[in-house]
């Protein structure tokens, strides 16, 4: 390789930008944007390897390893710098750090900014500003992308730590100057001047309405300055726990889940106690009538007092934290309302015998005027084919190939 490659990588919202902005003032150094490169090793790599005839000669690898060079070299051509630095979230992932050791000649040197996930998640809340929080945080692209990248991030880590130079963001703020003199220790970089006060930002602009769906996101001021006060626990809410996740990178880890009414409610069932837990149940209810989880869990406890219909309506809304019920099937069909007449497939969940109980509502919905199809575990098949009102029956996995014009899950109508 002509030039000398390192990596960036780390939480999203935990001062990538700013940061790459800053060692971009040293004209010896570049820092991409979010870059594709590790994309394009990796689709090479794969295609090489599924195919037959550049498997059977071992020599072949050689010549791969030689090819994935080119491709950087050809990558950074333009790029006068001979210390790259690419950015991507792909790069702690460890068989790609491995193919990395490879490809550079010694372990691949990642520079992965921290920051504790409440605060990465509430950045994206000010940043995005949604209008549907609850589904935001639960399920929005962001939320994910924060998930997967704390997980993959994590895993590189525990691969192998000597890889990785963490620098937490709180610690870039308060002192940059120590961070960027371990960055330079860690990447052997010749001494720099660098001005915390006039940061030019255009050297990682990035198209943030096109990619991300937000404007804003990789914006950055000239002065390095903390930006806000808000404790994360203002912005997420109840959310809040679900974002606590240990900071894997500190002996002693400083973000913990607070004790909630939930858990309470929680102990207070399993010793028995359904009257405290009833209790409880109520309070969350007015407080957070938004919370699925403890809609979820109220649903139980209705079951419980015999009110069948508006339990289940209750443990469907657990769907939306992923407390009940199997993934849908990734299919464009709407939900079912209860009224319309049509092809309905109802998409049974959970085990043999959570599925053997709600076949029986295709009896119900054959009798507003519709056809059924049961889609359900393979044993079950066969059993179902002579359910009253079920016109056809197919295995879960066959439901993004079958006709229908709604999908019905969950419960009693």
């Amino acid at each position: 390789m002509k030039k000398q490659l390192h990596f960036m990588s780390g939480l999203p919202r935990s001062g990538s930008t700013v940061l790459a902005a800053i060692l971009n003032q040293n004209k010896e150094t570049h820092v991409s944007t979010t870059s594709g490169l590790v994309f394009a090793l990796d689709g090479m790599a794969n295609t090489w390897h599924s195919t037959s005839l550049l498997r059977q000669d071992k020599s072949n690898h050689k010549i791969l390893v030689n090819s994935m060079r080119g491709i950087i070299d050809a990558f950074y051509k333009d790029v006068e710098a001979q210390t790259v630095i690419d950015k991507s979230r792909g790069w702690p992932i460890p068989q790609i750090m491995q193919a990395m050791t490879e490809v550079v000649g010694a372990k691949p040197k990642i520079i992965a900014t921290v920051r504790s996930v409440p605060d990465c998640m509430a950045s994206f809340v000010r940043v995005a500003k949604p209008d549907d929080l609850d589904a935001f945080m639960e399920s929005g692209e962001l939320s994910e992308h924060l998930k997967a990248a704390y997980i993959t991030l994590q895993t590189g880590y525990q691969y192998d730590p000597e890889c990785f130079c963490l620098v937490e963001y709180e610690d870039l703020i308060a002192n940059p100057k120590s961070q960027i003199d371990r960055i330079h220790a860690f990447l052997h970089l010749q001494p720099f001047d660098y001005d915390f006060t006039a940061i030019d930002g255009t050297s990682v602009q990035e198209d943030d309405e096109e990619i991300h769906g937000y404007s804003g996101m990789h914006d950055i001021a000239p002065i390095l300055a903390k930006q806000h006060s808000e404790d994360p626990k203002d912005v997420l809410k109840h959310h809040y726990n679900t974002f606590c996740q240990p900071e894997f990178w500190l002996d002693r880890p400083r973000t913990n889940p607070e004790l909630h009414d939930l858990d309470l409610q929680l102990t207070a069932s399993k010793m028995g106690n359904f009257a405290e837990g009833w209790q409880l149940a109520q309070k969350i209810e007015k407080e957070e009538p938004n919370n699925h989880r403890a809609a979820y869990n109220r649903g139980w406890y209705l079951l419980r007092q015999g009110q069948i219909q508006k339990g289940y309506q209750l443990l469907d809304r657990g769907r939306r934290v992923g407390v009940f019920g199997n993934k849908a099937p990734n299919v464009p069909t709407q939900p079912w309302d209860g009224k319309t007449k049509g092809t309905v497939m109802l998409y049974l969940e959970g085990g043999l015998g959570d599925q053997i109980h709600q076949v029986r509502f295709a009896k119900d919905i054959a009798a507003r005027g519709c056809k059924v199809i049961v889609a359900c575990s393979r044993p079950l098949a066969s059993l179902f084919v002579d359910v009253e009102g079920v016109s056809s029956v197919i295995q879960h996995e066959a439901a993004l190939g079958v006709y229908h014009e709604f999908m019905y899950k969950g419960c009693p109508l």
